[in-house]
């Protein structure tokens, strides 16, 4: 039995509880656990009808003549019956119906909702929607994963002892919420980053999921007597024959990522960042996997040099040369770019980063030429080269930030240097360059001109300008304003932050008679924030409210010759202290393991291209629960092969009869394996007082365990 967790057959509410987790008393034998080695694959007898021959005892009991179900994998199961009788009878059905009324279907339980009925001279007709007893209902009694179960963090102990609360379990929230679950093994969820003495509220719905996916499983809510933890990589097979089925109907073929197993992924991961929960848990060993002393992480495209590529069907295509044709396509006029940023960190303190843009540089002048074919009179056409579009995309930008730190490790600001790709004059579709060199070309045109012409030509070409910024902070101490602070934790009492990128040049159409001001390109910022504390925490009057109020005084002044200028003041109060500053401890800790110490762990799925794609996940993956590098690496591979079975292969079939089958359960049929999705089913009764089954729809998902792997 595993630690902490047992499996129940009953719905006795009479228990007692091992761990955590509650057991119920039945005289009913709990089987043994059987550890299957390859998942069962079962085969059904040959019958194409819409007889169902075995129609649940509540038909019978209820006088039902319609039911309809739902369910839907990974949520609970929802549906609705109706009955007719007699209008005599009207009570009866009510008092049997009642909302809350929990009744079971096809080993299905659910709960009874509000009823409405329907008169019709001498017959009554009643409908009532069935919930599952997990459904979110507003009613945290009638729905107990929804209770709000509070975590104390204040210091416990006895004969004078104590410690903080560091971590709560997930067995104690499903203990507290009185759910029985079946299946996985329990977990430890850290606290961290709450003020000693305070509290938080949690609901066993907030934890399930995550917890459910980093052990590998996904939840099944069809059991009232607990929520089971179900392996979708083990469920059984059954097969599905050619014969049962009544229609078919294919939802997507496909996504546009790598092939797995013959199908197009949906979704991918591409340099995604597994956010592990590093806080030591109570009851749990630490794993050596701390991400102390320096580190480097990368953000963004990882590969920004690579040309981007395009989306075409099931392929990934170069951009081909005709994107080039118009000038709005370069890196400064709305093109595609590529940014890359290096995070270097002690201790997990940021210390600097390096920020690396790509993007497309040309002009008109780079793509297209002119050729002259009479000099009398002047005759010209002109011709696109068909470039190649490596050739032009090319690195754009370059920043370095380094953050400052005083002798008590206290942020103070950053400095940053670098430099950027500009143009003082901006092409458009009209394609100005163009114009400019056949104008150059024109034996007419004169020498004085000629010159406005090439400087002009210069002013629409890329240039390297340099690039700065900076910000000082000023700290004050949180100690000089509330009695309780006992460490000497800071403040930013100022702030002081510059940026001046500018670079202004003569404009070459200016004269004596119609005098032009410099061209200018760049930006000028100045920002500039004090925070006093108002109110702050006083023992003689604790009924006043701490409050500071932050000032703000800001200029900025950007866009080619500076048209787009703005200055703003602004003066905030809020309620509560300003925040304290963070600060970079200089302590170097001893390695636990060195083969996994300092580090930052990316994932990739097989063939994943290094380029920007909406359907390729860059983000961060990070779960409830996830304090170790195994258990966050499941996680994510739990959660693609989840989405991508759920997203790039679907087909939904309609059988001719209901099956004895549920959502996560998995059909062969056409030679490969597909989970079930979702099964909607109607049954009514006929005149002759047989249940048929109107309705058995399954949405399947071609089964795909996405592999991941470390980059």
């Amino acid at each position: 039995m595993p630690a902490g967790f047992t499996i129940s057959n009953s719905y006795d509410v009479r228990s007692s509880t091992v761990a955590g987790f509650r057991i119920s008393k039945s005289p009913v034998a709990t089987p043994s656990l059987i550890e299957i080695i390859e998942p069962l694959e079962i085969s059904t007898p040959r019958v194409k009808t819409n007889l169902i021959i075995n129609p649940d005892p509540l038909f019978s009991i209820a006088r039902i003549i319609n039911l309809s179900i739902s369910q839907s994998w990974r949520n609970p199961p929802s549906g609705s019956l109706t009955v007719r009788s007699h209008k005599s009878k009207l009570s009866e059905l009510l008092t049997f119906f009642v909302p809350t009324r929990a009744i079971s279907c096809y080993g299905i339980d659910f709960i009874c909702g509000v009823s409405s009925v329907d008169f019709s001279r001498e017959a009554v007709q009643v409908s009532v929607p069935l919930q599952s007893p997990y459904s979110s209902h507003g009613d945290t009694i009638r729905c107990p994963i929804d209770k709000p179960i509070q975590i104390n963090l204040g210091s416990s102990g006895t004969g004078g002892t104590s410690r903080r609360v560091r971590s709560y379990s997930f067995s104690y929230v499903a203990r507290q919420s009185d759910v029985t679950i079946i299946g996985g093994v329990d977990n430890f969820i850290p606290i961290s980053g709450l003020e000693p003495d305070s509290s938080e509220t949690i609901t066993l719905r907030d934890l399930i999921l995550d917890i459910a996916t980093i052990q590998g499983k996904f939840p099944d809510w069809n059991n009232v007597a607990g929520i089971t933890l179900k392996d979708f990589r083990t469920e059984p097979i059954y097969t599905l024959y050619d014969w049962e089925i009544k229609s078919l109907t294919y939802e997507s073929t496909g996504g546009f990522g790598a092939l797995v197993d013959g199908i197009r992924l949906a979704k991918e991961l591409n340099n995604a960042e597994l956010i592990i929960d590093r806080t030591v848990a109570d009851n749990e060993e630490e794993e050596g996997e701390e991400s102390q002393g320096f580190a480097i992480n990368i953000e963004g495209d990882p590969t920004p040099e690579v040309p981007p590529t395009i989306n075409r069907g099931f392929f990934q295509e170069a951009y081909s040369s005709d994107y080039l044709r118009v000038p709005t396509h370069a890196f400064d006029s709305g093109g595609i770019t590529k940014t890359k940023k290096t995070i270097k960190s002690f201790n997990g303190e940021t210390v600097e980063e390096i920020e690396e843009t790509y993007g497309f540089v040309y002009n008109s002048l780079d793509v297209f030429v002119i050729n002259v074919t009479s000099s009398n009179p002047f005759r010209y056409n002109q011709e696109f080269l068909n470039p190649s579009i490596d050739v032009h995309w090319e690195q754009v930008s370059y920043e370095q930030k380094v953050y400052s730190h005083d002798s008590e490790g206290n942020y103070t600001g950053f400095a940053s240097t670098g430099w950027k790709l500009q143009r003082f004059k901006q092409e458009s579709e009209s394609l100005e360059l163009l114009a400019l060199k056949i104008e150059e070309l024109n034996p007419t045109t004169d020498a004085d001109r000629l010159t406005v012409i090439a400087q002009l030509i210069e002013l629409y070409t890329a240039q390297r300008l340099p690039i700065s910024s900076s910000q000082i902070n000023f700290l004050g101490r949180m100690d000089d304003h509330y009695s309780d602070i006992t460490d000497d934790s800071k403040y930013v009492k100022k702030s002081f932050f510059s940026q001046s990128n500018t670079q202004l040049v003569p404009d070459p159409e200016s004269t004596d008679d119609d005098p032009l001001p410099p061209i200018v390109v760049g930006e000028n910022k100045t920002e500039e924030t004090y925070t006093t504390v108002i109110s702050p925490q006083s023992s003689n009057s604790p009924q006043v409210p701490e409050r500071y109020q932050v000032r703000n005084f800001s200029t900025d002044s950007s866009g080619q010759s500076f048209r787009d200028s703005a200055s703003i003041n602004q003066v905030s109060t809020s309620t509560g202290r300003p925040a304290t500053v963070s600060k970079l401890s200089r302590e170097v800790p001893e390695p636990r393991n060195p083969t996994v110490d300092n580090r930052r762990y990316r994932v990739k799925t097989p063939d994943a291209l290094p380029q920007l794609n909406a359907f390729i996940t860059t983000e961060s993956i990070g779960f409830t629960g996830g304090t170790t590098y195994a258990k966050v690496f499941l996680g994510a591979q739990t959660q693609i092969s989840h989405t991508n079975t759920e997203q790039a292969y679907t087909i939904t079939v309609e059988l001719h009869n209901r099956k004895p089958w549920t959502v996560g359960e998995r059909i062969r049929w056409n030679s490969q394996v597909w989970t079930i999705l979702s099964i909607s089913e109607v049954q009514s009764v006929k005149q002759d007082k047989q249940v048929y089954c109107d309705t058995y729809a399954l949405t399947l998902g071609k089964f795909l365990d996405v592999s991941v792997s470390l980059i």
